[in-house]
């Protein structure tokens, strides 16, 4: 604001130094006066603005000036043809009773984008405070769409949407049911009664992730593969890229998800790994080390074999044996421990390892050799023909091996399956206290048949 000197002179008394801004609010005030004076208008006593108060005081013969006092926001306007000053005092706005408090973070900064805020709202109204019953907020504007809360017992929390990287203000204010039915007869017709806006100002600011857990390393010809769980915590923003570190030697990889593979190991040195999460602010800190291998040049051959009446799959980690079929093979890195994972189809049941792996556990080989394990599916005992002791998890096997007129007796329980029913022949469905018949005439396709 740019302020400029003037004097008032008076012949009784010396020159009287004050400051008039060259536009504020004030100053607007100070100019409607200053021209005033010299129209010849009278403006002592001037009307009382915002309720202000007004005091004379000498100030010699005829002055003709209006200046404003900075340090006391004091107002003084010469009266047109006469020996005195008129000084407006302006009067102080009273608080509004109805107030909210945000609590503020923890140094005041946020790592997510959406922080939530808590808060206390309290009503001093006299002689009856109705309870807060909104509170009104939004962030860096008053004039977009204000978010709601209900308070509970005087406080409650929000949660801003989310705001980008940077300071930001958060406007608050309390209602308590009055805003909608207090009115004014006056001018300007409904007058809301809000409570007393509050100003939060906050940095919105990113972490660094958490770091990666789960690591794992499975060792190929002088490199590794790497795999691992993203950490819980990305820090408040997007985990751009991971880095793995081998020891020893420090050898580094990076990508953006998992697994990596580190190369240029030394074949029959044993190293572990480490892996760090990215986001903008950072590098986290680095996982525990991953289980120790051995890089080498020498593999032996795994071979899976599945079994049974059933059917199912199976497939490694790391990655190279995909099996659904008999008999599957893939070769490893020796000192590798790899791990199969059986899935039974529908229908079927995993009734077991054998081999390399025994029981119906987890089953992990270490490739010190070559290696053979059998998975074995059988079907559930879900169906039967009747008159035989062949059992079906499906109803569409059954019915492929059933003979005409046969009877396919079947559990009380529900069978998601396509049925084909393409045969010259009838066949009666028992189950569950219920027979269906079916033929021919009715071939066609049936999903989810409860029997």
């Amino acid at each position: 604001m740019e302020n400029r000197a003037i004097h008032v002179k008076s012949s009784k008394v010396g020159p009287v130094r004050f400051f008039i801004p060259r536009w504020s609010g004030s100053g607007v005030l100070a100019l409607v006066a200053f021209f005033a004076a010299l129209t010849g208008t009278v403006v002592a006593p001037m009307p009382a603005v915002a309720e202000s108060v007004t005091t004379t005081i000498p100030a010699g013969a005829n002055p003709r000036a209006v200046a404003v006092n900075p340090l006391t926001n004091r107002v003084y306007t010469a009266n047109y043809s006469s020996a005195n000053v008129t000084v407006i005092t302006e009067q102080q706005v009273q608080p509004i009773p109805l107030k909210t408090a945000i609590y503020p973070l923890t140094d005041n900064s946020s790592a997510v984008r959406n922080p939530t805020l808590s808060y206390l709202v309290a009503s001093a109204y006299s002689p009856f405070a109705p309870p807060p019953q909104k509170v009104y907020y939004q962030v860096d504007t008053w004039t977009g769409q204000w978010g709601q809360s209900t308070p509970s017992t005087g406080s409650g929390n929000f949660t801003i949407p989310a705001q980008q990287l940077g300071i930001h203000t958060v406007y608050a204010f309390a209602g308590d049911g009055q805003e909608a039915t207090s009115t004014n007869t006056g001018y300007y017709g409904a007058s809301p009664i809000p409570g007393a806006m509050t100003a939060y100002t906050f940095l919105i600011t990113c972490a660094v992730p958490g770091a990666p857990t789960e690591v794992t390393a499975a060792a190929g010809d002088a490199q590794a593969t790497v795999s691992f769980t993203p950490p819980a915590s990305d820090g408040g923003n997007p985990i751009t890229g991971y880095t793995v570190i081998s020891s020893p030697g420090s050898l580094t990889a990076t990508g953006t998800a998992s697994p990596i593979t580190v190369t240029g190991l030394t074949n029959n040195t044993a190293c572990t790994f480490t892996v760090s999460a990215t986001n903008a602010a950072g590098s986290g800190p680095p996982s525990s080390p991953s289980n120790s291998v051995m890089p080498n040049s020498l593999s032996y051959l795994l071979t899976v074999q599945i079994d049974g009446t059933g059917s199912g799959s199976v497939h490694s980690i790391p990655e190279g044996i995909a099996c659904t079929s008999v008999t599957c093979s893939q070769s490893f890195i020796a000192g590798n421990t790899v791990s199969l994972e059986q899935s039974a189809s529908n229908g079927s049941q995993f009734a077991g390892w054998s081999g390399a792996c025994t029981g119906a556990g987890p089953c992990s080989i270490l490739m010190s050799s070559a290696q053979d394990v059998t998975a074995t599916f059988n079907f559930l005992p879900n169906v039967k023909i009747e008159g035989t002791s062949q059992l079906y998890g499906l109803l569409q096997p059954a019915y492929d091996a059933a003979p005409p007129a046969a009877v396919i007796q079947a559990l009380g329980i529900t069978f998601t399956e396509n049925l084909n029913l393409d045969e010259a022949k009838s066949v009666t469905f028992e189950g569950g206290g219920t027979t269906i018949r079916l033929s021919p005439s009715g071939a066609g396709s049936r999903n989810s048949m409860g029997c």
